[in-house]
């Protein structure tokens, strides 16, 4: 909420959608965790977290390089760490499910 009073008191009338929508993240990412990954307390949530801050900052930042105007070179490379941080997560957690599965 604090966040998006300060967003709409300096945008000027400059709207992005990346400021606008950054909170779908955590909540799909709130989401995925509850309906998948919840049950399974072996997982490193952790990772699972960095993924979802990484992608809500590169939001964040893309939005306010919309408002502000200049570009930045490095917010294209966070938002695909943030992905493949997530999908590294999506990865272990398929790795450890079918090993306790085996066992």
């Amino acid at each position: 909420m604090l966040f998006t009073a300060i967003y709409y008191i300096f945008s000027h009338n400059v709207h992005s959608n990346y400021l606008t929508f950054a909170f779908l993240y955590p909540l799909i990412f709130g989401i995925f965790w509850e309906l998948f990954f919840k049950k399974y307390d072996y997982l490193p949530k952790e990772i699972y977290n960095a993924g979802g801050i990484t992608l809500v900052l590169s939001c964040l930042l893309q939005g306010i390089h919309d408002i502000a105007g200049p570009q930045s070179e490095y917010i294209q490379p966070m938002f695909f760490l943030g992905a493949l941080i997530t999908i590294f997560y999506i990865i272990v957690y398929t790795v450890i499910y079918f090993l306790r599965k085996n066992k």
